[in-house]
C-alpha cells in the first residue's frame, strides 16, 4: 500500500485534455494514472480522490465540498469558470456575437494575468496576490483605470464562481472584495479620457473624399447617432418603412445589437437626410440584393474602378462603370463590415488627405450634441436621450411608446 505522502496532491494536465498522474507502487515501480472526464472536471476529481483513498487506505467521502478544497488550484477555479462561459456564450459557435467573443477574450486574458499562481492553492490565494495580479498587468499593458478595474471584477467573479461550486472557500472571496477600485487618485495609472463630438469641419471633408459606400456610412452615423456595429449590419429586412408616409421616418429594428442578451430591444428612427442618402445609395450600389446594405467588396471595386480611371491614359468615357468592376473583380467571402474594418477605412481617409482624426463613435456623440443644442429649450435632454438611447436614470421611459414618438418627431426635423 502507498503512503499518503508519497502519492501526488494534484493530477497533471494531459495534452489530449484530461488529467493523469505518476507514482509508485507499493514495490517502488513508478506507475502512470489516467482519470476519466476532463481536466478540472468534477468527474476527474471524484475519481483522483476515490484512487488516492483507496491507496493511502483513507476514508473517501462523496461529498465533494471538502474534498474538492483541499486539492483546487487557481488554475482550477479558472477553468471551471471558462468552461462555464464557453458552452453558455457560445464559444467557437458561428452564431457567437460580439459582445460574446469579447467576455470570452477577456477571460482568457485573466486567465494570462493568473498564471504566475496558477499551481497554487486556491485557498491561499488572497487580496495581497490580486494586488500583484494588477499591478504587473499594469506594469505589462499600460492599461488605464476602467480596464483594470474591468479585469479586476473578472476575477472576483471567477472565484465567486469557485465559491458556488464548492472549489472555493468563501473567506477568500470575500478578502478579494475588500481590493478597492482604482480611481482618480491612483495618478501613475492613466485616467479615462472624456470623449468629444467630430468636428463638423473634420466630418465634412472626410465625407468630400469617402467612396459611396464610407459616405453613406458615415452619413448614417452622423444622422442617426448608430452605433458602427448596427451600421455595419444594416439590412432593408430589418428596416420598417410603414411610417413614412405618415411621419416622414424609418424604423431600423436590428436583431443584434448591444443589449440584445438583456431581452431589450432597440429601435433607431432614420429621418428624412438619412432616407435620402439610403435611396441615393441603394439606386448607385452595383450590389442590389445583397444581404447587407454596405458591402465591402462594393466599396473595394468602386476604388479599383476609380485608381484605373486615374492611371488610364484613355478617355474616362470608355464604357466601364462601377457594375462592370464589380462583375469584373467577382465576389468575395466577407458579406459585410466589422466595426474593425469600418473603422479601419475611415482612418485610411483621414491619414491620406491629412484630416485630423476622429473613431465613429465620436458622431454618435456629434448627433446626440445637435440634439440637445437645436432643443435646448424644449425637453432637450429627453429628446437627446430617446433619439441615442443611453442608460440613465431615465431608462424606463427610453423603450416606451412615449420614448418612440418623441424620436420619430425629432428625426422628422432634424434627421
Amino acid at each position: 500500500m502507498a503512503t499518503s505522502h508519497s502519492l501526488p496532491d494534484a493530477p497533471k494536465q494531459h495534452k489530449k485534455g484530461h488529467g493523469y498522474c505518476y507514482y509508485h507502487d507499493a514495490n517502488g515501480v513508478r506507475k502512470q494514472k489516467t482519470f476519466p472526464g476532463k481536466f478540472g472536471s468534477e468527474k476527474m476529481w471524484n475519481a483522483f480522490r476515490k484512487w488516492r483513498a483507496d491507496l493511502a487506505g483513507e476514508y473517501h467521502s462523496q461529498s465533494p465540498q471538502n474534498a474538492r478544497r483541499r486539492f483546487s488550484t487557481v488554475e482550477d477555479v479558472w477553468c471551471a469558470f471558462y468552461d462555464y462561459h464557453a458552452k453558455r456564450r457560445l464559444a467557437g459557435d458561428p452564431r457567437q456575437s460580439r459582445s460574446d467573443k469579447r467576455y470570452m477574450q477577456d477571460v482568457e486574458c485573466v486567465g494570462r494575468m493568473l498564471q504566475p499562481y496558477q499551481h497554487i492553492e486556491a485557498n491561499t490565494f488572497d487580496s495581497q496576490m490580486l494586488d500583484e495580479v494588477l499591478e504587473n498587468e499594469h506594469l505589462k499593458t499600460g492599461n488605464g483605470t476602467k480596464r483594470l478595474n474591468d479585469k479586476m471584477q473578472l476575477i472576483q467573479k471567477c472565484f465567486k464562481f469557485g465559491v458556488r461550486k464548492n472549489l472555493v472557500d468563501a473567506a477568500v472571496y470575500g478578502s478579494l472584495l475588500t481590493v478597492e477600485k482604482f480611481n482618480k487618485l491612483d495618478r501613475h495609472i492613466k485616467q479615462p479620457e472624456t470623449r468629444l463630438p467630430c468636428r463638423e469641419s473634420d466630418l465634412l471633408e472626410a465625407l468630400a473624399h469617402a467612396s459611396p459606400t464610407i459616405h453613406t456610412m458615415l452619413m448614417v452615423a452622423s444622422l442617426t447617432g448608430m452605433r458602427s456595429d448596427n451600421i455595419c449590419k444594416l439590412s432593408w429586412d430589418e428596416i420598417d418603412t410603414s411610417r413614412e408616409e405618415a411621419d416622414g421616418v424609418w424604423l431600423y429594428k436590428p436583431l443584434t445589437h448591444k443589449t440584445a442578451h438583456m431581452g431589450k430591444e432597440l429601435t433607431v428612427v432614420l429621418g428624412t437626410k438619412c432616407i435620402q442618402a439610403l435611396r441615393r445609395y441603394e439606386e448607385a450600389r452595383p450590389d442590389q440584393g445583397h444581404p447587407y446594405i454596405f458591402n465591402p467588396h462594393a466599396n473595394f471595386t468602386f476604388c479599383r474602378w476609380q485608381q484605373s480611371l486615374r492611371q488610364s491614359k484613355k478617355p474616362r468615357d470608355n464604357g466601364e462603370s462601377w457594375a462592370t468592376w464589380f462583375k469584373k473583380l467577382g465576389n468575395r467571402s466577407n458579406p459585410c463590415y466589422s466595426p474593425d474594418t469600418f473603422r479601419g477605412a475611415v482612418l485610411r481617409i483621414l491619414t491620406k488627405h491629412n484630416i485630423n482624426r476622429f473613431v465613429i463613435h465620436q458622431l454618435r456623440h456629434y448627433h446626440s450634441n445637435n440634439v440637445f443644442q437645436h432643443y435646448a429649450e424644449d425637453n432637450g435632454l429627453e429628446r437627446q436621450q430617446a433619439v441615442i438611447g443611453h442608460h440613465t436614470d431615465a431608462m424606463s421611459r427610453k423603450y416606451t411608446l412615449n420614448a418612440l414618438e418623441l424620436a420619430i418627431k425629432t428625426q422628422r426635423e432634424i434627421g
